[in-house]
């Protein structure tokens, strides 16, 4: 079985099979990971395809030799943040005052 970082220095160099390795490898793992963090299937599943796309995107980011699994962590941790903290957003905007005058606006 190759290391991760083997497959990282075959993904870089244009190897499509390294990259469905390293997803079938990290993609169960890092979904339950953000499925836990964020208490959903779904908001997990969509961070792990984003962390799989800032991957394919900043390949070249993470030098050969380097550890692959702290650095998609990172990614996907950085994800989760910014979910929780849209989250959080959008549930101070749905209990503000404003949304509760157009809330009873609607009613009428």
């Amino acid at each position: 079985m190759k290391t991760d970082e083997t497959l990282w220095a075959e993904f870089q160099a244009g190897d499509e099979t390294a990259f469905a390795e390293i997803d079938e490898r990290f993609r169960g793992p890092l979904g339950r990971y953000c499925s836990a963090r964020l208490q959903s299937d779904v908001d997990g599943e969509d961070v792990v395809q984003r962390t799989f796309l800032e991957m394919i995107q900043d390949k070249d980011k993470l030098a050969p030799g380097k550890f692959v699994q702290p650095w998609l962590y990172t990614i996907a941790d950085r994800l989760v943040r910014e979910k929780q903290a849209a989250g959080r957003q959008a549930a101070k905007v749905l209990a503000s005052p404003e949304m509760e005058v157009l809330a009873e606006a609607f009613e009428r």
